[in-house]
Parts: C-alpha cells; sequence; structure tokens
C-alpha cells in the first residue's frame, strides 16, 4: 500500500512538470509566432515610399491626425501644407495655420536624401529618396527630420517625425480629408494602425470646418 500511495505520488508530480513544461513551451512558441506575425505586417514596401511622388499628387496636404501630444501647436488649428516648388532632390513649401483668430504661415526648403529601413532582420537601402530634412525655422523646437511611412501617390501620405519620441512620431497627410481616420484608404489606414500605434494616441487635427485661405499660394 505504501509503495502504491508512493507511486501516485511521484506520477503526480511528474504529471504536474510536464504540464508546466509544456505551458513554458506554448508560451514561448506563440510569443515567436506574434513577432513574426508583427515583421510580416509591418515589413517595408519600398515603392510606397518615394518622397518626390508623395508630394506630387496634390499642392495642398492637410494635417489629418497625429500619434503624440501637440505640447507646442496645441492651439494650431487647421495646418496643412502647401507645396511651392517640388525638384526630384528638394521642395520649396509652406505651412499654414489657424491661432489667435489669424492665419499664420512658415516657409521651409525640404532637401531629400535616403534613410536605410530595417525589416526584420535585414537592412534594406532604398532606390529612391524616401526622407527630407526640413530647413530651420524661429521655432527651435521644430522637428527637421521626416520620413515616408507609406504613401497611396493618390490621396494620403504618412509621415515618420524622426525628432519626436524616438521616431515613432506619425503625421498623416491627406490632399482630401475623409470623415475621420478611421476612413482612410485603407492601404494607409493599415499602415498607420501598424506602423503608429505605439504610442497609442490618436488626436484627429483636422475639422470639418477648416478652409484655406485665399492668398495661400503668394
Amino acid at each position: 500500500m505504501e509503495d502504491e500511495n508512493l507511486f501516485i505520488a511521484h506520477s503526480t508530480i511528474t504529471m504536474y512538470w510536464l504540464i508546466l513544461k509544456a505551458a513554458v513551451f506554448l508560451a514561448i512558441a506563440v510569443a515567436f509566432m506574434g513577432i513574426d506575425a508583427y515583421e510580416d505586417i509591418s515589413s517595408h514596401d519600398v515603392k510606397n515610399e518615394d518622397v518626390y511622388r508623395a508630394f506630387n499628387f496634390s499642392s495642398d496636404y492637410w494635417l489629418l491626425a497625429v500619434n503624440f501630444p501637440r505640447v507646442y501647436t496645441q492651439g494650431r488649428r487647421c495646418t496643412f501644407f502647401h507645396i511651392k516648388e517640388l525638384r526630384e532632390d528638394s521642395m520649396n513649401y509652406s505651412s499654414h495655420y489657424f491661432v489667435n483668430n489669424s492665419w499664420q504661415r512658415m516657409d521651409y526648403v525640404g532637401t531629400f536624401f535616403t534613410t536605410p529601413l530595417e525589416n526584420g532582420s535585414v537592412v534594406e537601402e532604398p532606390q529612391k529618396n524616401n526622407s527630407f530634412y526640413a530647413s530651420r525655422t524661429s521655432e527651435k523646437w521644430h522637428p527637421q527630420n521626416y520620413t515616408v511611412v507609406s504613401s497611396d501617390y493618390n490621396s494620403c501620405l504618412i509621415l515618420r517625425v524622426q525628432d519626436f519620441y524616438n521616431g515613432y512620431a506619425c503625421m498623416v497627410l491627406v490632399s482630401e480629408p475623409p470623415a475621420n481616420t478611421t476612413s482612410l484608404p485603407w492601404e494607409c489606414q493599415l499602415e498607420n494602425t501598424t506602423a503608429c500605434n505605439e504610442t497609442c494616441i490618436s488626436e484627429q487635427v483636422y475639422e470639418k470646418n477648416c478652409t484655406k485661405p485665399e492668398n495661400v499660394t503668394r
């Protein structure tokens, strides 16, 4: 009887450890499966990251949404960007926003360059310029390095603001604003969800009553 009880106890302990090991193995396997799935979803598609083409389908781009706190620009409304001159290696553009009951503007020169992209463990060198460096303004805090995350070259583009939040900050620009960020074209919606969700912040900047000032092209 004593031997039988000992055998049962030993079997119970052995079964417990087998179950525990199986659970640990399963947890590790699921974790790796999740990593692989994330890399597949967020993999870069270099054909959608040409900065020249991204700014060539419209002359005006509304700032639809951001994924970071607008500490310096909280009071600015109806922000949009006007492309005055676009070249293969640079562009002249201006930003416009409504604050304190009046329109304000800033002028920039954007110089294009390439930024290597990490796709899992592989570093890819884009064939086309995918980033631009914005000239400095009187606002010393203003970010200067931007990379195109994705663009459909038709209605929207997503910019990575490299100077904010360790490069996790994103700006969603559109030529014709949709009702909200959930009605973006599916390609931009997918990239906005997978590539710009690290901060768990989403703020729609564009308002339905936003209109462009008459002197925007001057």
